[in-house]
């Protein structure tokens, strides 16, 4: 959306108003609707149905010459009844609390029922004169500078996962800096004469104090924030406490550990107690496309049962092979005629790795979804977002010629386990999203792949919807030392063979190591030696392991 052209969002604002009228807010995917859509959803940064509501109140004003649209009005023109508006009152609630629409009492109460709505003259502005979008304005007076961290930790996030570079990120977070030069905490860091990188640092770590955050690893920051290119000149740097951020006293590192924290300067400087608070109103896409071309590929080793495992769902997935796995369960009858796969076991120990491997060597697209902006604190919300969820998924796997993979990483969040004594309205809202998940698990035609490090706290009902589940235990000595081979590749066999018998580390632990011995060599011109290994490989063993094998 680096163009901007407002006569196509007007056009679809207009376009969903038409099918919205007499539609209950319920939509058939067609190529025109599920299209406009996307373009409102990643221009607006909504949920089909809080775009739909934007669409109809924004036609409403400029069509129809209405100053407000009274709540009756739009239940009449969506065919709804009153029972049917508590649905909407969160996504109304979020229109409003974003400044995309304004709310007028027509009472001395403030229910939403008894009010008119209108479109925000700013963002009605910025539509006609085809100008960028600047949320921030939206927000009015109640955009801080915590909500703009936030937003440039967004940037960095989303840029990076449609490989974007770092130039570009960089580039994106001084335009917004000069689209905010309101906000004093910028003008407070420029005067430090900080480059982009340093600022951007900060953000960084005000983002993750607010969402309570306080301590980062060095690696994080230095990788997500400066680049591979730039990370160990700057670990360097913090080592030897001569960082721009530490020479200012505003970030310093916690102790004799590898990580960094924001000094009482610093927050003094930049944040106050109101800003330490997380903010719910905070509004993320909830998930995100990524081509099976643009996935990296990686040698994996496993043990050799498990190992034997995947190659046979491996073969599965191929697309012929999942075609006829298709028919044979629609002939015998099976509602679901997709599968549905489990990954569970220890952090680190290639999950996710997995994923990435069966979608590479499939050619199939992942639809990853961010269990974390699924839930709402708005009654109703949370089953609507998961709706869209599988609505949208669904709408790829019908125009995909190789249907993609839905991937619930950390899926505990979202199918946990149900309080069957709990007569609370949390209770009760728990219980209507596993029923209905359970409802859209059992009516999969395409592929799920869902993984956790928290199986004890699957629901049951979820367990036996799994076509296939596959612990994924850590490494044995053959497979670590596999690993060791491919991700260090300057030891010998015989040091292979001494560093795999003290140390039975998982593949995400082996991955640090081998990145701190690229560090190590960058710094000081020379591989580290076995000892420096043994040292980075005793940092990472976890001292107790509580998991077992629960199937």
């Amino acid at each position: 959306m680096d163009k901007i052209n407002h006569k196509q969002t007007i056009q679809y604002l207009n376009f969903i108003f038409i099918k919205s009228k007499k539609s209950k807010l319920d939509f058939e995917s067609s190529e025109g609707i599920d299209e406009a859509f996307r373009y409102l959803s990643s221009i607006f940064n909504l949920s089909h149905i809080q775009c739909a509501l934007l669409s109809i109140i924004f036609s409403f004003t400029i069509d129809e010459d209405l100053e407000r649209v009274r709540t009756q009005r739009l239940l009449s023109f969506l065919d709804m009844e009153l029972e049917d508006y508590f649905d909407l009152t969160g996504d109304l609630e979020l229109l409003i609390k974003k400044g995309f629409i304004r709310q007028k009492n027509e009472d001395r109460t403030n229910n939403l029922y008894n009010s008119s709505f209108t479109i925000n003259q700013a963002l009605l502005d910025m539509l006609l004169r085809n100008e960028t979008i600047e949320f921030e304005k939206l927000y009015g007076n109640g955009y801080n500078f915590v909500q703009f961290s936030g937003h440039m930790y967004r940037i960095n996030k989303y840029k990076l996962l449609n490989h974007q570079s770092k130039v570009d990120i960089f580039n994106s977070i001084e335009s917004n800096e000069d689209r905010n030069a309101n906000l004093t905490q910028i003008q407070t860091l420029k005067s430090f004469n900080l480059d982009v990188k340093d600022r951007f640092a900060m953000y960084y770590l005000i983002h993750k104090q607010s969402d309570l955050e306080s301590k980062v690893s060095t690696y994080s920051l230095s990788f997500d924030v400066y680049g591979i290119a730039n990370a160990a000149s700057f670990i360097k740097q913090l080592s030897d406490n001569k960082s721009q951020l530490q020479i200012l006293g505003l970030i310093e590192i916690v102790g004799k550990s590898n990580e960094v924290q924001l000094t009482s300067k610093a927050k003094e400087l930049l944040l106050n107690e109101h800003c330490l608070t997380k903010n719910e109103e905070e509004v993320e896409t909830s998930h995100y496309y990524i081509k099976h071309d643009t996935i990296q590929k990686k040698e994996l080793f496993f043990n050799s049962e498990i190992q034997r495992e995947l190659n046979i769902l491996q073969t599965l997935l191929k697309k012929d092979n999942f075609k006829e796995y298709q028919q044979a369960m629609k002939l015998k009858g099976n509602k679901a005629e997709g599968i549905s796969i489990l990954l569970y076991g220890p952090s680190g120990t290639g999950k996710s790795s997995i994923a990435d491997m069966l979608a590479k060597q499939s050619n199939r697209d992942i639809f990853q979804v961010d269990l974390s902006v699924v839930r709402s604190k708005w009654w109703g919300e949370s089953e609507k977002n998961i709706k869209q969820i599988f609505e949208d998924y669904n709408a790829k796997c019908s125009k995909s010629d190789t249907i993609p993979i839905l991937l619930l990483n950390e899926c505990d969040a979202l199918l946990g386990k149900r309080n069957h004594d709990g007569e609370d309205s949390h209770d009760m809202t728990e219980s209507t999203m596993i029923n209905l998940l359970l409802e859209l698990f059992e009516k999969n035609s395409g592929i799920i792949i869902a993984i956790t490090n928290l199986v004890e706290q699957l629901d049951n009902a979820f367990m036996r919807r799994f076509t296939m589940k596959y612990f994924i235990g850590n490494p044995d000595k053959k497979a670590v030392k596999s690993i060791l081979k491919s991700k260090i590749d300057f030891l010998d066999e015989g040091e292979i063979e001494r560093i795999a018998d003290r140390h039975l580390l998982t593949g995400g632990q082996i991955e640090n190591v081998s990145m701190k011995c690229v560090i190590s060599k960058i710094i000081t011109k020379s591989n580290p030696t076995v000892s420096e290994i043994m040292d980075y490989c005793e940092n990472e063993k976890i001292k107790t392991n509580l998991w077992k094998e629960v199937f």
